[in-house]
């Protein structure tokens, strides 16, 4: 039989601030990693392994 691709890790982030938006909190630098690093947009959409937080978005090759 065919081997299944590994199912991606995911997190969970629970706040108890309603008013918590994810977006204003990545573009706001308030999230870090669990090695300090700034959470980037690529990381939180799983699309980096590593968050990248010394090239800004806007600089990055597509």
């Amino acid at each position: 039989p065919p081997l299944l691709p590994a199912t991606p890790e995911t997190s969970t982030v629970g706040v108890t601030d309603y008013t918590f938006n994810p977006i204003n909190a990545i573009f706001g630098r308030l999230l870090h990693t669990p090695n300090g690093h700034v959470v980037t947009q690529a990381y939180w959409q799983q699309k980096e392994s590593v968050s990248h937080d010394d090239v800004p978005y806007y600089e990055q090759s597509v």
